[in-house]
């Protein structure tokens, strides 16, 4: 039994790493002068204005850079992928289950200054 235990975690591992493989395999390093300013992309700081009149900042990366306590986000979420390609003075509405908010574009900078 400790042996069919011990091959199954084997597998389990391995499967692990070959998923790490994998994201490394299509992982590519974000430059500095390849981030727009003039829209958001991966790597940008986007300031934003709520409904409320509240400013928000957030840094779009990926999934492995997330900090949201930060405010840095993965691009992926609904929040990022509906500012991406926005410029700005354009407005986004997002909802999410339900919850629906605008938010408006106001600056974008590298998320790497």
């Amino acid at each position: 039994a400790e042996y069919h235990a011990a091959r199954e975690k084997a597998s389990l591992l391995q499967a692990k790493a070959d998923a790490l493989g994998g994201d490394l395999a299509r992982a590519v390093a974000i430059q500095p002068e390849i981030i727009r300013t003039d829209a958001v992309s991966v790597g940008s700081r986007v300031r934003l204005k709520d409904g409320g009149g509240e400013e928000l900042t957030y840094t779009l990366f990926g999934p492995p850079d997330t900090d949201v306590a930060n405010g840095v986000i993965n691009y992926l979420t609904p929040l990022g992928q509906a500012l991406m390609g926005q410029g700005p003075g354009d407005r986004v509405t997002l909802d999410v289950d339900g919850d629906v908010r605008e938010l408006e574009v106001l600056e974008i900078q590298s998320g790497l200054a």
